[in-house]
This record gives structure tokens, sequence and C-alpha cells, in this order.
């Protein structure tokens, strides 16, 4: 693996992680607006100016720059990532494998698409709780996810957030 190919899969890696910060933080944000604000004003009133604008700068300094940051990452990221999916499939009682493919343009000039592979084995325990639940359910031994389709949406969904906000 090339450098290149190493820094695509990073800036992947972070973004994703990032993306995840940030969906968390709406429902941090969503916690403390319905549960810790009123806990606050009721059994500690004179700290509730200092909650909100606690809450208020770290939405303004870290988590509305940290999505800004997220969209101008995977919109560069897009340009080059056609594709990315991933299939997860039961190998044992414990482990599953999961096979991810993705579809790059080696270089925007040339235009070239190339294909990577990877496979890793996964626990239980890192399995997404939609595929752990279809197992039970139905005895599902695999699934599929088309990684850039969700990530594109995550990404959509947050600016229809922003603009709301």
């Amino acid at each position: 693996m090339n450098y290149c190919e190493m820094l695509k899969g990073a800036s992947a890696v972070a973004t994703l992680a990032f993306a995840a910060l940030v969906a968390l933080w709406h429902k941090v944000l969503g916690w403390a607006t319905s549960t810790l604000f009123p806990w606050i004003e009721k059994n500690l009133p004179s700290l509730i100016e200092t909650a909100r604008e606690a809450f208020s700068q770290f939405d303004k300094y870290v988590a509305n720059p940290i999505r800004r940051g997220i969209k101008i990452a995977w919109h560069k990221l897009r340009q080059q990532l056609l594709k990315m999916a991933t299939h997860l499939e039961k190998i044992s009682s414990s482990k599953w494998v999961s096979r991810t493919t993705s579809w790059v343009i080696k270089t925007l000039e040339s235009k070239q698409v190339v294909k990577i592979e990877k496979e890793v084995e996964v626990g239980w325990d890192d399995l997404p709780s939609d595929v752990k639940e279809a197992y039970i359910k139905n005895n599902k031994n695999s699934a599929e996810f088309n990684v850039t389709e969700i990530r594109d949406k995550e990404i959509e969904d947050s600016m229809s957030l922003e603009m709301t906000n």
C-alpha cells in the first residue's frame, strides 16, 4: 500500500470518527436542553446561565467548526472515492469477517479507477447493532453496506440540521 492510499484511508477513518462525534454532540445537546438545563435551573439556579453559555460556546467554537471540517474533508475525499462497500459475513460463533471494497480514482488527471479490497476479522462486540439484531432474530449470517451512500446521507442530514439551528 502506498502513501497516497494510506492517506486516503486515514482521511476516511478521521472523517468517520469526526462524523460520529458530531452526531453524538446533537444527542448530548438534546439531552442537555431537555434534562440537564431544567435540573440545573431547579437545583442550582445561579449556574444556569454559565451552563448554557458553556454549551453555546462549545457548539460555536468546537462542534460547528468540526462539522464544517467534516463536510469539506468528505467532499474532497469524494472527488476520488467513487464507492466504498462493506460485506460482513459470519465465519464462526464469535467471529465475523468484514470485506471492504473501495473504488477510487488514482489521480484526478488520469481518471484511472483502482479497486482496493481489505479484509479483517470482527468480533461480535464490534458489529453494528442492526447486524446483531438481524442475526439474532432472523439468523441472518451476512450484511451489505454502501458506506459512501450512508456517509453522503449523514453529511446531507448534518447540513440540513445546521440550517435549522
